[in-house]
Order: C-alpha cells, then sequence, then structure tokens
C-alpha cells in the first residue's frame, strides 16, 4: 500500500470510528432544556469525523488514481461518486437532525466503508486480482451510486416540507395580526367614542398612537375639541414635547398666545438639549429629537409665527454634538427655514 497508503488509511479508520462512537450521543435523540446541548456536541462532532473521513477517503481514491489501480472507466466513477458520496453523507446528517429519522446512518457508516475498502484493497498485491475485476468495480460503483442518491428524495420532501410549514405559520401569523388589530381598532373606537369633550390631550395619546388603529379616527375628533388650543399653549409653555408634534395636525389658530408658546417651548427645550462639558462629545442622533420638531416650526412659519430665535436656539444647541448624517440634514432644514421664512 506505501507510506502514504497506510497512514491514509489509519487515519480514515480512525475518524469513522470516531464518527460511529457519536451517534448514540444524537442518534434518534428527542432532547429538551439543557439536554439539547450534549446532543448538538455529539451532532457536531460526529458531523466533523464524518467531514474528516471523506477528506482521507479522498486521498485513498487519489492514489488508486495515480496508480492506475481503478479499472478502465473507475477514474471517471471515483472522480463523480466520491464526492457525490461525500456530498450524500452530509445530507444524510442534515436529516439526522430530526430525532425521528434514524436511516440517514447507513449512508455516512456504509458507503465510506464501501470506498475506503475497495481503495484500500486494490492497493494490496494479494487482493488486487480480484477487486481490480470489472465486475467487482462495477458492484462496487452501484452500490456506491445508490448511496449517493439516497438521502436526498427524502431531504427535498423534508426542505419543501419546511418550506410550505414556514409559509402556513407566516399565513397564520398574519392573520391573526390582522385580527388582533381589527379587535384592537374596535376597542379604541368605544374608547373613542367615550372620551368627553375638553379631555387632557395625555388622555388622547394611546389612541393617537399608529398601532391603535383610530389614529386617524382620534385626530379628527381632537380638531373639533374646543380645549385643543388653550391646552397647546399650556402644553408648551411647559415645554411638552408631544404638543409640538401634534400642532400641525389639530387644525389650531395662530394666535399671539400660541405664536408666543412656540417660541418660548424652542428656546426652553434648545437649553435643555445641549451636551454639557463634562459630557463626552457624541453625535447627533435622532434620539435627541430637533428633526420631530421640524414639521411643528414649518406650520408656525407658514402662519405668521416669527420663529427666527427659536430656529436660532436649536440651530446652537445642534452644533454642539458631533457631526452626522443626521445633524447635517437638521441644520440644512434650518438653514432653509430660515431663509423662506
Amino acid at each position: 500500500m506505501g507510506t502514504s497508503g497506510v497512514i491514509l488509511s489509519v487515519l480514515t479508520t480512525v475518524c469513522w470510528l470516531g464518527m460511529l462512537m457519536m451517534f448514540p450521543a444524537f442518534l434518534g435523540v428527542d432532547a429538551h432544556g439543557d439536554a439539547t446541548v450534549g446532543v448538538a456536541y455529539g451532532f457536531l462532532a460526529s458531523w466533523v469525523f464524518a467531514g474528516f473521513t471523506w477528506l482521507w477517503i479522498g486521498g485513498l481514491l487519489l492514489i488508486a488514481g495515480t496508480r492506475d489501480l481503478l479499472p478502465g472507466w473507475g477514474n471517471l466513477a471515483a472522480l463523480v461518486l466520491g464526492p457525490g458520496c461525500a456530498a450524500a453523507a452530509m445530507a444524510a446528517f442534515y436529516l439526522l437532525s430530526d430525532p425521528h429519522l434514524r436511516w440517514p446512518a447507513i449512508v455516512p457508516v456504509v458507503s465510506s466503508v464501501l470506498l475506503a475498502g475497495y481503495a484500500c484493497r486494490l492497493m494490496q498485491p494479494s487482493l488486487r486480482p480480484l477487486f481490480s475485476k470489472p465486475t467487482t468495480g462495477l458492484t462496487v460503483w452501484i452500490l456506491a451510486l445508490a448511496l449517493a442518491v439516497a438521502p436526498w428524495p427524502t431531504l427535498v420532501a423534508q426542505v419543501r416540507g419546511k418550506a410550505l410549514q414556514r409559509a402556513e405559520n407566516a399565513r397564520g401569523l398574519a392573520e391573526w395580526k390582522l385580527q388582533a388589530s381589527a379587535r384592537n381598532r374596535a376597542q379604541n373606537l368605544e374608547k373613542l367614542r367615550a372620551m368627553p369633550p375638553g379631555a387632557l390631550i395625555v388622555n388622547w395619546y394611546p389612541l393617537l398612537d399608529p398601532e391603535s388603529g383610530v389614529q386617524a379616527e382620534a385626530l379628527e375628533a381632537m380638531r373639533h375639541d374646543p380645549a385643543r388650543q388653550a391646552q397647546i399653549e399650556d402644553m408648551l409653555g411647559y415645554g411638552i414635547h408631544r404638543a409640538m408634534t401634534l400642532l400641525p395636525d389639530l387644525d389650531l389658530q395662530p394666535t399671539p398666545t400660541l405664536c408666543h408658546a412656540a417660541g418660548a417651548f424652542f428656546v426652553k427645550t434648545a437649553a435643555s438639549s445641549p451636551l454639557r462639558k463634562r459630557d463626552d462629545p457624541v453625535p447627533y442622533n435622532a434620539q435627541v429629537g430637533f428633526h420631530e420638531l421640524l414639521p411643528g416650526i414649518r406650520w408656525l412659519t407658514a402662519h405668521g409665527c416669527n420663529c427666527d430665535e427659536g430656529i436660532a436656539a436649536l440651530d446652537a444647541s445642534a452644533r454642539t454634538y458631533l457631526d452626522s448624517p443626521a445633524r447635517h440634514i437638521l441644520l440644512a432644514d434650518l438653514a432653509a427655514l430660515r431663509q423662506h421664512k
């Protein structure tokens, strides 16, 4: 067999035995909880041993081919069915991840013995005449072909089944979400109808959430609430961020009181937002929230309110942060508001 043949045959045997010894750790084991860790380790170890087994088998077939030991078309068969059996062994391991399947273990166990044994027998002068016969080779390669094909129909069926199951689960989840959304909307419509005139805007917050299903109806109802104007003005005076984000959607009147409250809001927000010297410099990001104020500023300026002081204060506060794409866009928007006031 030569030194290389002996070494490869020994390595093949050791790795094949290692693969075989790991089978009891996962084959047919439906583990739960912490036991899944041991099953996973056993499966991975067996898979690794199988990979090395086929690596060494490839070496044995290569030696047999380069020494012209394979009869006739044996080189072509080895070139095709050697990798084919290795791929089938990996496919079989995929199937073995299902604890209810055990028969795929035949593929990596038998195919490796078949091809390694065939190559080793061809390297032994005493056995070479028997195993170099065309009929013997034909028998070996027919069996190898059967083993190379064996796991694929089941694998394809399993993959398709899992794909169909995922699609079915996705449809079920989508239907559940639609039903949940409909139930949520129905419940929130009841809450909307029960909302008394003059209710505090903070009580409207859950209905203004996009996921409430009634955001548009809630905004429409708030537009007809006479108390909304005074409440927004008071909220701006207290520096409540949500008041400015709601301002463009509530059909308010741009009264001097509202304009003054908005200006004070911008100055207060800008004064509370810049980075302090003791803080580590960080880039401006969406969490700072200045970009959420822009629709309100546009509404105010479009309705004749003077927001120059507020825009300048927000600009100065934003510049205390490190530059970022979000900061660059914000500063450009603030500059455009100054130019088109």
